[in-house]
């Protein structure tokens, strides 16, 4: 991921540009973690916590903004 203004590349890993990817197909947190609970063999709640993390962080840097 590339944050233009500031000239930074931000490296993501195969469920961080997942998230990325479902933000920017305008899904909602809980449709994010739907989608992934489908998608990966892990317990719900694990999902939920990693996916907040990963929102989290990406809000933080300015690198997606809510909607």
């Amino acid at each position: 991921m590339v944050e233009l203004q500031a000239g930074k590349v931000f490296e993501l890993n195969e469920t961080a540009a997942r998230v990325v990817e479902l933000i920017g197909a305008g899904n909602s947190t809980d449709k994010i973690v739907a989608v992934l609970a489908d998608e990966y063999d892990v317990d719900r709640a694990v999902i939920e916590k990693e996916a907040s993390r990963v929102i989290q962080s990406l809000l933080d840097r300015g690198l997606v903004v809510e909607g």
